[in-house]
């Protein structure tokens, strides 16, 4: 099954490492992807090279997702809750 990558409106970033994290997830916005447990580890290695840069700031966990309404899956970036991904199905024939 193939999913649709939906980047809703962010919260306001506290930090630096939000910035950093806000700036590279937006580009996820559009995407389709197949695979989502790999799509998971490419998120998870972005968070923890973005921890490892901005050591300071308290660092993200990444690994909070849920089942959403209508099959789909929301991929959530705890501390503060900066922002959140979401796959939704694609309805293939």
């Amino acid at each position: 099954m193939r999913y649709y990558i939906h980047f809703p409106e962010p919260n306001t970033p506290k930090n630096n490492l939000h910035k950093a994290l806000i700036k590279r997830i937006v580009n996820f916005d559009g995407r389709i992807v197949s695979d989502i447990d790999a799509f998971k580890r490419e998120i998870a290695n972005n968070v923890t090279y973005l921890n490892r840069v901005h050591c300071r700031c308290a660092p993200l966990d990444n690994d909070r997702s849920w089942e959403g309404s209508k099959g789909s899956v929301v991929l959530g970036f705890s501390n503060s809750w900066v922002c959140t991904l979401i796959l939704y199905p694609i309805k293939e024939k």
